[in-house]
Order: structure tokens, then C-alpha cells, then sequence
């Protein structure tokens, strides 16, 4: 589906946050609160984008965009990884393993809007 976004977060609050957020500008959002979770609906719903955090219980969001990017069927879809985890190691993990973005969850809205605009159109 067109414009159709994938959040992967474990914190409900923040899922929700950024899904109203996408939502007003008219983005289909899907949210789901484990990396296998978000791989399964991955593979199934091919979203445009996927946004997904670092900090998930289990497989964390390295594991989870690592297999997102070696999965034929999911390579192509950029993620930006959008976590409350700084620091230039773990960017570089995420960099290394696929993530095409690295957003601090500090960061203001209309710089993840625009940051997603860049991946949609």
C-alpha cells in the first residue's frame, strides 16, 4: 500500500505519539511492539517505510533491521531508526546492518515529518 508506515516501538505512548503525528498528514500507520512482530508484518504488508526502535525487548532493533535488510523481500524498504539511545557506536551498528536514517526520539516532529516526506515521495 502507498504511504503506508510501519512502527516498530515497544512503548505504546511513543507509537502513539507518532502515529498521530503521520496520521495528520495523511499517512496509513500501522504499529506493532516487538522486532518479530514487525518482521512478520514487514514481509506481509511491504509498508513504504518502517520506523523502528533500537531499545526492543528480545530482538533488538539491530537484529530487526539487520533481517529486514538481508530478506529479499524487505531490502528496499528504508528504515529510520528513531530511538532515546545516543551515541555515534550504536548509529554506526545501525548504519552498518541497513538503517538508511538515525533519528533521536528527542527530536522535533516537523524534523521527522520531513525526514519521512524524503522516503514517501
Amino acid at each position: 500500500m502507498k504511504n503506508q508506515i510501519l512502527i516498530i516501538e515497544d512503548e505504546a505512548q511513543m507509537s502513539g505519539i507518532l502515529k498521530d503525528i503521520l496520521e495528520e498528514y495523511d499517512y496509513s500507520v500501522d504499529c506493532v511492539d516487538t522486532g518479530t512482530q514487525g518482521i512478520e508484518r514487514a514481509i506481509t504488508d511491504n509498508p513504504t517505510l518502517i520506523i523502528l526502535d533500537l531499545g526492543l525487548k528480545g530482538m533488538d532493533g539491530v537484529q530487526v533491521c539487520r533481517t529486514l535488510k538481508e530478506n529479499h523481500q524487505t531490502s528496499e524498504i528504508p528504515i529510520i531508526i528513531y530511538t532515546g539511545q545516543l551515541g555515534t557506536e550504536l548509529a554506526e551498528e545501525a548504519k552498518k546492518v541497513g538503517a538508511d536514517e538515525y533519528m533521536s526520539k528527542t527530536v522535533a516532529p516537523i524534523k521527522m515529518i520531513e525526514t519521512v516526506h524524503k522516503y514517501m515521495s
